[in-house]
C-alpha cells in the first residue's frame, strides 16, 4: 500500500508548498477544468446567440450545465469517499471529453432541427463529469499536504481559477470570432483531455480497496445500502434524494452546515446582480461592449489579490474571519457599484468582488475540509459545491424578477443591502465558531509544546535500570 494512504499529514510544514510533488498537479488540474468549462460556455452562448433559438435556447443550455449538481451531488460525494480517486478522476475526465466532442459534432454536423437538443444533452454529460470530479480534487488536498496547509493550497487554486476562467472565456470568444464555434469547441475538448495529465500524475490516492483509512466507513456505507428498501434506493437516486443526502452530509458537520447556509444565502443576493450587471454598465454608466467585456479581467485581478491575501492566513479560526470579511466586502461592493458615477468606479467594485470571491471560496473550502472527518470529506465537499450551485441557479431567477421591476442602480443597492442582512441573519454563529477554533488551536499548540519539552528532556536509568525522563523522578520524589 502506498505510504501516502497511511498518513494524514504527508509533508513537513517547513517544506515549500510547490516542492510537494502533487500540489502543482492538483492546482493545474483545477485550473484546466475551469478554463475548459468557461471556454465551452462562451462558445455555446455565442452559437446559440447566432442561431434562431434565442433566449429560450440560451436558458436551456445554462440549465443543462447547472442540473448535474442537482441530479448527482449525493452520489458524487459517495463515489468520492468509496472509490479510488485516480479511477474516479480518469473516468470523469473521459466523460467530459466525450461530452465536449459530442457538442462539437452536434454543432458542426447535426441538422438544425435537432442540434439544440443534442447540445443540451451533451452539455449535461460534460458537466456531469465535472460534478463527480470536483469533490475528489478537494478531498485529496489534506492527504497531500496535511490539514494545516489546506488553506494555502485552496488559496492558490482560487487564484489560478480566477485567471484561468477569464482566459478560457476570452480564448473561446476569440476562436469563435476568428474561426468558428466548431473550432472553439474542438479546442475545449482538447483542453479537457489535457486534464488527464494531472489526474494520472497525482501519486496520492484516496478511497478504493487499498485505502485502509476509509475501509470501515466504506463497509458501513455498503451495509446501509444493502439494507435499504427498494423505495429508499429509488428515492436516493432522484434529484430530491440527491439534495436531501447532501444536506444530511453537510449537517453532520456543524461548522460546514453554517458555512454552506451563509454561502447559499449570500450568493442568492450577490448572484442576482450578474443578471442586472450588463444593463447597468451599458445603460447608466454608458460603457462600450469592449469595456463590459474587459470588466471580467478586473474581477480576475481582484481574485488574484484575494488569493494572495488568503494564502498567508494559516489558522482555521482566522479563515473564518477572512470568510466574514470577504462577505462584507461583497455586500459593500454591490452598494458601491450601485452608486458608481462612471465606469471606473464600477471597475473598483469589480476588483472588490474578485477579492470577495477569493476570500470566501478559499476560506469556505479550508474551514469545511479541516472540520470534516476524512471519511466524509467527499460527501461534504460535494454537498458544498452542489448546494452553492443551486443557490446560483436560484439567484438567476431572483435577478430576473428584480431586474424586471427595478432600474439597475436601485436594484444593485437593494441586492447589496440584502446581502449584508442575509449575512447577519444566517451567519450570526460564525464569530462563536471562530472563537471555539481559536481555543482549540491554542490547546493543540500547548500540547505540542509540552510533548516537545518532554522529548527534549534527558533520559537516565532509574534504580531498576529502566529509562525514564527526569520529570518522572521529580514527580516520584514529591
Amino acid at each position: 500500500m502506498p505510504a501516502t494512504l497511511t498518513a494524514e499529514f504527508s509533508t513537513p510544514p517547513q517544506q515549500s508548498l510547490w516542492r510537494v510533488p502533487d500540489v502543482p498537479w492538483v492546482v493545474a488540474g483545477r485550473g484546466l477544468v475551469t478554463a475548459a468549462s468557461r471556454m465551452l460556455m462562451v462558445a455555446l452562448m455565442l452559437w446559440v446567440e447566432a442561431s434562431p433559438h434565442g433566449a429560450v435556447g440560451l436558458a436551456a443550455v445554462m440549465l443543462a450545465v447547472a442540473l448535474p449538481a442537482l441530479f448527482f451531488m449525493g452520489t458524487a460525494g459517495e463515489v468520492a469517499d468509496q472509490h479510488d480517486s485516480r479511477h474516479v478522476l480518469t473516468v470523469g475526465v473521459l466523460v467530459q471529453v466525450l461530452g465536449a466532442l459530442g457538442v462539437t459534432a452536434a454543432v458542426a454536423w447535426a441538422p438544425a432541427s435537432i442540434a439544440l437538443p443534442l447540445v443540451i444533452v451533451l452539455a449535461f454529460v460534460y458537466q456531469a463529469g465535472a460534478t463527480f470530479n470536483a469533490p475528489v480534487w478537494e478531498a485529496l488536498v489534506p492527504r497531500i499536504v496535511g490539514e494545516g496547509r489546506v488553506g494555502a493550497v485552496a488559496s492558490w487554486q482560487q487564484g489560478i481559477t480566477s485567471v484561468a476562467g477569464p482566459l478560457g472565456a476570452a480564448l473561446g470568444g476569440v476562436l469563435v470570432g476568428w474561426t468558428s464555434g466548431t473550432v472553439a469547441l474542438g479546442v475545449t475538448a482538447a483542453l479537457a483531455a489535457l486534464v488527464l495529465v494531472p489526474a494520472l500524475s497525482v501519486r496520492t490516492r484516496r478511497g478504493g480497496p487499498a485505502d485502509a483509512l476509509l475501509r470501515d466507513a466504506r463497509e458501513e456505507a455498503r451495509r446501509k445500502a444493502a439494507e435499504a428498501t427498494p423505495w429508499a434506493r429509488f428515492w436516493r437516486r432522484t434529484p430530491f434524494g440527491q439534495v436531501s443526502r447532501s444536506i444530511a452530509a453537510v449537517r453532520s458537520v456543524p461548522t460546514a452546515a453554517v458555512i454552506v447556509t451563509v454561502m447559499v444565502s449570500f450568493m442568492i443576493a450577490q448572484g442576482a446582480s450578474n443578471v442586472i450587471e450588463v444593463f447597468l454598465v451599458r445603460g447608466p454608466l454608458g460603457a462600450s461592449e469592449a469595456q463590459y467585456g474587459a470588466s471580467e479581467a478586473f474581477a480576475a485581478v481582484g481574485g488574484v489579490v484575494g488569493a494572495w491575501m488568503t494564502a498567508r492566513i494559516l489558522a482555521p479560526s482566522q479563515r473564518v474571519w477572512a470568510f466574514v470579511a470577504g462577505l462584507v466586502t461583497g455586500g459593500v461592493a454591490l452598494l458601491w457599484i450601485g452608486l458608481a458615477p462612471n465606469f471606473w468606479f464600477y471597475v473598483v467594485g469589480q476588483v472588490a468582488l474578485g477579492v470577495m470571491q477569493a476570500l470566501v471560496v478559499a476560506s469556505a473550502i479550508t474551514v469545511t475540509v479541516t472540520s470534516t472527518p476524512d471519511e466524509r470529506r467527499g460527501a461534504v465537499m460535494a454537498g458544498l459545491g452542489g448546494l452553492t450551485r443551486l443557490g446560483t441557479v436560484g439567484a438567476l431567477g431572483v435577478g430576473a424578477i428584480i431586474g424586471s421591476v427595478m432600474d439597475p442602480r436601485p436594484a444593485f443597492l437593494a441586492l447589496g443591502a440584502a446581502a449584508l442582512v442575509l449575512l447577519v441573519v444566517s451567519g450570526w454563529r460564525l464569530p462563536g465558531i471562530a472563537r471555539d477554533m481559536a481555543v482549540q488551536e491554542r490547546e493543540q499548540e500547548q500540547r505540542e509544546q509540552d510533548e516537545q519539552a518532554t522529548a527534549d528532556l534527558p533520559v537516565e536509568p532509574d534504580s531498576l535500570g529502566q529509562q525514564e525522563p527526569a520529570t518522572s523522578r521529580v514527580s516520584a520524589r514529591a
